[in-house]
């Protein structure tokens, strides 16, 4: 999923947004998060997979499911397990239906995929590896950036001087997104393990050994943004942007995301410029290692 290929989907990913947008035209509240910045992300993701339509939804429900814990409890509940089978045995019975009628999606050019194995043989994926990575490409794809698209919306809401910014200067949407995401990182954290043997402030890390990557600490370092990391800023110069991986640890989504989120965005500066959000109202989510709204009102001034 690169760049070049994300761009290709230009035309999906706005006439999904525009879909959900324009039914909320004649409505003076609704949720940022129910009614747009939840449903958009995994429809356009599955389109890309070519997953139904009518199934899109109910693989968002599974993965809000899957990642939900809670307060005082951090391991799996029983309803997360069944959510984690059922879509599992879904990916896996859409893979192998798929083989039957292969087309121009993601999917199928995972079918026809070929990867190296261990003693230098080519071996196709099967369907248990491709639903695996679909169900990872799906959480991904939709988690993430229904996380970005509300917090910007309350971020704004916030920091009025820099909505006025977006709206005089609508070219200014791509860095507006990247200080989004670096202020309030959808995703806080990341698991690792290390390769070789390193040393971090007098103290090393073995290889092998797990490593915890607080990305939405980094993103307030201010060794890498200066003074004012604390400040909510359009303009900054982004010189290392980590919140959706960085290297060869680059989300494989990234580019599908930046855009989705810059699309949002600049559809709502473009249809309520002037729009208020009731915070007293607005709800958290509660999960494994995301971070952002589960419902957020939003209405025009």
């Amino acid at each position: 999923i690169t760049p070049r290929a994300m761009g290709r989907n230009d035309d999906l990913n706005r006439r999904h947004i525009n879909k959900y947008l324009d039914r909320m035209m004649d409505q003076d509240e609704f949720d940022h998060v129910q009614h747009f910045s939840g449903p958009i992300p995994v429809e356009v993701i599955c389109a890309i997979l070519r997953v139904p339509e009518s199934h899109t939804q109910m693989i968002r429900h599974q993965t809000d499911a899957m990642l939900h814990r809670e307060e005082g409890a951090p391991h799996g509940t029983a309803a997360q397990a069944e959510a984690a089978i059922n879509q599992a045995v879904y990916f896996i019975e859409f893979a192998r239906d798929k083989r039957s009628h292969l087309g121009e999606d993601l999917t199928s050019t995972l079918i026809e995929a070929q990867v190296e194995t261990e003693t230098g043989d080519l071996a196709s994926l099967t369907d248990e590896d491709i639903a695996g990575f679909i169900s990872l490409l799906g959480a991904a794809g939709s988690e993430t950036v229904t996380k970005a698209v509300a917090n910007a919306g309350v971020l704004f809401h916030r920091n009025p001087g820099e909505w006025q910014k977006l709206k005089s200067d609508p070219t200014k949407v791509e860095s507006a997104v990247e200080e989004v995401l670096r202020y309030w990182a959808p995703s806080q954290y990341q698991g690792r393990l290390s390769v070789n043997d390193t040393e971090w402030h007098g103290v090393t890390v073995k290889a092998g050994k797990p490593v915890f990557i607080v990305t939405g600490a980094a993103n307030h370092d201010e060794r890498e943004f200066g003074p004012d990391a604390t400040v909510f800023d359009i303009d900054r110069e982004q010189r290392l942007a980590i919140s959706l991986g960085h290297g060869i640890h680059t989300c494989l989504g990234a580019a599908l995301a930046r855009m989705e989120c810059a699309v949002a965005i600049d559809e709502i500066r473009t249809r309520w410029p002037d729009y208020t959000i009731d915070e007293s109202r607005c709800e958290r989510v509660q999960m494994s290692n995301v971070a952002g709204y589960s419902s957020v009102p939003f209405s025009r001034r």
